[in-house]
């Protein structure tokens, strides 16, 4: 995701507009996911993110997202680690 697309998600969901979908279709959840920061993810679930929106350039969930990061890295940070196994947990 582009700077200005992190930056624009994370300030809509500072401005309590949790579910506010960038460019890519993706939410600030999706964007938490995919650098992997487990904090930010639990928040933003706390506060009513949708673990289940798909964005709409990789019809990706927010899981699918933290997923497809930790395959493309060398070595998976333990962020992802915990934000796979928090966002597995949640209902659908």
């Amino acid at each position: 995701m582009p700077a200005a697309l992190r930056r624009d998600a994370a300030d809509r969901a500072r401005a309590g507009q949790i579910e506010a979908v960038a460019e890519e279709g993706g939410t600030a959840l999706h964007w938490a996911a995919w650098i992997g920061k487990p904090a930010a993810v639990r928040h933003l679930i706390e506060r009513g993110a949708d673990s289940s929106w798909q964005d709409s350039a990789h019809h990706s969930t927010p899981l699918g997202r933290c997923r497809h990061r930790r395959r493309e890295l060398y070595r998976p940070s333990s962020g992802h680690e915990a934000v796979e196994r928090y966002l597995g947990a949640c209902p659908r």
